[in-house]
């Protein structure tokens, strides 16, 4: 057996098997067609149960292999490979350049590799069959300079594309232009299926937030020895604060509003802005952990004094409410209208949860956190293990890495639960064994893509939870 894998749910799966000079597929125990070589870890999996593999015949050339039979066929094929409504989607080099490929549909050619492949949910608009209106863009880059392409349609034309975000039904990026031309400067542009929109010129744009629903942005920008802090809520830019030193940056889900840290010129204390004014000043915050919840728009931030560590809730009305302190946190995590953490002190893990405090446990890790309340969460107790939610306490006799995690209703969870004495894994949900992983058909094509094996087997374990409540109806 040259490699194997499985779907994200475990539903199905392929094995590539060396026979005789060259490499045969199995899919779901279906034998495929003989090729001299197929890609180890080149495969994916559609929603719907479908298998795309790349593979090389006699001649060296690559195609990719699917329900239908064999796609087109190219000089390379670069990984990995992607699906879109149910068809796959890749990048594949010619002699005369590189291509963004969609089942047959073949994009045209550029010099350089394309980057920042990106699929929006939802289906093609009108018109994508004469090249527009198509759901997946990247960016292409030949001699000329870059631009966005909404599957054959160009977008403006840039020396340079940076800061590629995805927000609702559209990707937000920094276009620059470079000196010696007449629109000299970098522009935030918001890019849709349909039109492209650029806002003002500016020297340069340090960090891009896009909002999760509307028009809405956020920008730090560069000018001279400064910062500024720039909105466009609705897609229209205005500069709400300029300071030395501004990082940081957030939006809320809505695009209303955002936020983002200002640090003193002499480093000793740090202001939190939310559009533009200041609405705390402490010694130090932890950046990584500002953020805004989905939903209720509240903003949550970690500030330490001499004392220790306190979380700060600041709710879209301007009232605040501040945690107790802290020798250590974990988190804040936050989901729809949910905020949650785990505070040590005194030798102890305090579950918090929207200002409650759920649990006071000798040791507490893997917080997770799901809409209007709901968490789960690890706790250890004389030595057994248990799942702690808002429905229960579940024993379990121990996590393989920590791959806690719950579904979108936060109801339910899972966890990759190893067997010593079997060696084997199981994904468990809601406190019972539901099916045995064969871990090294996540890891083998993982590992062969450069993946993270931690971050393949979480990414299971979230598949598999999914499909079963999925299939539940």
């Amino acid at each position: 057996m040259a490699w194997r894998a499985r779907s994200p749910d475990l539903a199905h799966r392929i094995e590539v098997r060396v026979d005789g000079d060259a490499e045969r597929a199995l899919l779901d125990g279906i034998e495929g067609a003989r090729y001299a070589a197929i890609g180890a870890g080149a495969v994916v999996f559609t929603e719907a149960g479908a298998t795309f593999y790349a593979a090389r015949d006699a001649s060296g050339r690559w195609r990719v292999v699917g329900p239908d039979g064999e796609g087109p066929t190219f000089m390379e094929i670069a990984l990995p490979l992607r699906a879109i409504e149910e068809q796959p989607l890749y990048i594949a080099a010619e002699p005369d350049g590189w291509r963004v490929v969609r089942g047959d549909e073949i994009g045209p050619a550029f010099s350089g590799v394309p980057t920042d492949l990106t699929v929006l949910a939802g289906p093609d608009l009108a018109g994508a069959e004469e090249g527009g209106g198509a759901r997946f863009g990247y960016v292409a880059r030949d001699a000329a300079g870059a631009r966005w392409m909404w599957g054959a349609l160009a977008g403006p034309g840039f020396d340079a594309i940076d800061l590629v975000r995805v927000g609702d039904g559209r990707v937000l990026y920094a276009g620059t232009r470079e000196q010696g031309t007449r629109e000299q400067g970098t522009y935030v542009v918001s890019s849709s299926p349909s039109e492209s929109m650029l806002g003002d010129a500016h020297e340069s744009v340090l960090e891009l937030a896009s909002a999760a629903h509307g028009l809405g942005y956020a920008a730090l920008l560069g000018t001279g020895d400064h910062t500024e802090f720039l909105h466009a809520p609705e897609g229209h830019e205005q500069i709400l604060a300029s300071a030395p030193l501004l990082t940081h940056l957030r939006i809320s889900d809505d695009g209303m509003h955002a936020a983002c840290l200002s640090t003193a010129v002499d480093g000793h204390s740090i202001d939190v802005l939310l559009d533009g004014m200041s609405v705390a000043h402490h010694r130090r915050v932890d950046g990584e952990h500002l953020t805004f919840v989905p939903t209720s728009g509240q903003l949550v931030w970690v500030a330490e004094d001499a004392q220790g560590l306190v979380v700060h809730v600041l709710d879209p009305h301007g009232a605040e409410s501040s945690s107790e302190r802290f020798e250590a946190i974990d988190g804040p995590f936050v989901a729809a209208r949910t905020v949650g953490f785990i505070g040590h002190r005194g030798g102890r893990a305090e579950v918090w949860i929207d200002g409650v405090r759920v649990a006071d446990e000798g040791y507490a890790a893997q917080l997770r956190v799901g809409p209007d309340g709901r968490y789960a969460f690890m706790m250890r107790e004389h030595g057994e293990r248990f799942v702690i939610t808002r429905r229960g306490r579940w024993p379990i006799p121990r996590f393989f890495i920590d791959t806690l995690t719950i579904d979108g209703s936060g109801e339910h969870w899972a966890a990759l639960v190893p067997d010593a004495a079997e060696r084997v894994l199981s994904v468990w949900i809601d406190g019972e064994p539901h099916i045995e992983v064969p871990a090294e058909e996540v890891l083998e094509p993982a590992l062969a893509m450069g993946i993270d094996p931690a971050l393949a087997l979480r990414a299971m374990v979230r598949g598999v939870l999914a499909a079963r409540f999925r299939a539940a109806g």
